[in-house]
């Protein structure tokens, strides 16, 4: 008997957050990862060097200049892609979901761009302010977590029909009276990250370099991420991810049509809903779901509670996560699903002070000697940590994108039954690193 499910949560991990690579189950002839008792062993390595390396040329700036050739280059120590760092980072993306979503409303981020920026400041800190980082971002040392970001970036596949491309830059305040940062710091970013340098004057041309060189590392999706910028403003971190992937099997035209959807508010709305199938079911204690390929190297995958959604919501874990959507049997999915299309914004700096960072937001508690100083003996510390993203789902597949920018500034067998999903009330939604089944995009679609 077909099973006809009416509310759902879609969860994909990595790109990340969180991050994940491996192979759809709709390819009978996937290489899913191989496991041994604390470790992933990855497929053969699609590229080399970071992903979207040489794909994205940096904008034409207006006043701002690269200092990146001066910043000394080393190659980057890599780790072994464990259970340990995928557990950690899983438990990150759902508590990052889970405190920045407000209930009754679309949601979405990225825990792969916040990881990023997060990981690259904290190579900054020092003392108390380090030890928090470290306790909150993956419960790692600094050092540890450098190695596993540059092994699990550079193991992230991206091709023609499904491309992952990441971006980082520092900005920094072309004044050496107001401020020196040291070269270790600039030389982790540029190795481990593989971040561009820029020395800027801070003012209105700076908005519309930084701007612009957001611009162009998400296709246009996010066009602005600063306004402006105050004259305590000494340094900016900034990272972009940029999904962009057809479905390994695409939605037909005339698979679309009108139907109901249940909001988070009880109300209904007419949507465009999707109809197709896959071979991809997940059961879990509490939810079922399915998974749908992208060209290569990603899924996206939907759950949807068998109870009460905030419920579901609240009471996730990482573990969870990772053992739902690990879940999945090779039976045949006959799928509803609406198109969408929507923008988030979030400032994290409540956020993150929630899950235990604090220090580092203090203009007295606040240590940054790692990173550099000001010569006057001002302290630095970090004012705004915002996250900005955008996706779209379509018939032919998915576009998201997202920005993470933290400004620093100085103080003042056998046939079966097709299962039946219809995503006709709200739902968690996740694109997926098959290898590693982190996310990299998390969100939750309400209609409202």
């Amino acid at each position: 008997m077909k099973k006809h499910l009416t509310a759902l949560l879609a969860c994909s991990l990595l790109a990340s957050s969180l991050f994940s690579c491996v192979k759809s189950p709709s390819s009978p002839d996937t290489d899913f990862p191989q496991t041994t008792e604390n470790s992933v062993v990855l497929p053969s390595a699609k590229i080399t060097g970071a992903p979207g390396d040489g794909d994205t040329p940096s904008p034409s700036l207006l006043s701002s200049h690269s200092l990146t050739a001066d910043v000394s280059k080393q190659e980057a120590e890599l780790a072994d892609l464990d259970t340990v760092f995928i557990g950690e980072a899983a438990n990150f993306a759902v508590r990052l979901f889970q405190e920045t979503r407000e209930s009754g409303k679309n949601a979405l981020i990225s825990p792969l761009s916040v990881l990023t920026a997060l990981a690259m400041l904290e190579n900054g800190t020092a003392g108390n302010t380090r030890t928090q980082m470290e306790s909150v971002l993956c419960n790692l040392p600094a050092e540890t977590l450098n190695r596993y970001l540059a092994a699990y970036i550079r193991a992230l596949p991206s091709g023609e029909h499904a491309k992952l491309a990441l971006a980082n830059s520092v900005w920094l305040r072309d004044d050496e009276s107001l401020l020196t940062v040291r070269d270790e710091f600039l030389g982790i970013c540029k190795n481990i990250y593989n971040a561009e340098v820029y020395a800027a004057a801070f003012d209105e041309t700076t908005v519309k370099d930084i701007n612009s060189w957001v611009d162009t590392h998400t296709d246009g999706m996010i066009r602005e991420i600063i306004r402006e910028i105050e004259d305590d403003n000494m340094l900016y971190l900034i990272n972009t991810v940029l999904f962009d992937a057809e479905w390994q099997e695409k939605f037909t035209e005339d698979s679309v049509r009108d139907d109901v959807f249940t909001a988070a508010d009880g109300t209904t709305h007419t949507v465009s809903m999707m109809n197709g199938t896959t071979y991809g079911y997940l059961s879990s204690e509490d939810a079922v779901g399915f998974t749908k390929a992208y060209a290569n190297g990603y899924h996206f995958a939907a759950l949807l509670p068998t109870g009460d959604f905030e419920h579901f919501v609240s009471s996730l874990t990482g573990e969870k996560l990772l053992s739902a959507l690990s879940g999945v049997s090779h039976e045949e999915v006959i799928l509803s699903m609406p198109k969408f299309a929507y923008d988030c914004s979030y400032q994290l700096v409540p956020v993150l002070e929630k899950l235990g960072i604090t220090d580092v937001f203090s203009q007295k508690q606040s240590n940054l000697s790692a990173l550099g100083s000001c010569p006057n003996g001002d302290n630095l510390y970090v004012d705004q940590v915002i996250h900005k993203t955008r996706i779209e789902v379509g018939e032919a597949g998915t576009k998201a994108a997202a920005v993470t920018a933290i400004s620093v500034v100085k103080a003042t067998g056998m046939e079966r039954q097709p299962k039946r999903v219809v995503l006709d009330r709200p739902f968690v939604y996740a694109i997926v690193d098959d290898a590693t089944g982190l996310p990299v995009f998390i969100g939750c679609y309400t209609g409202n």
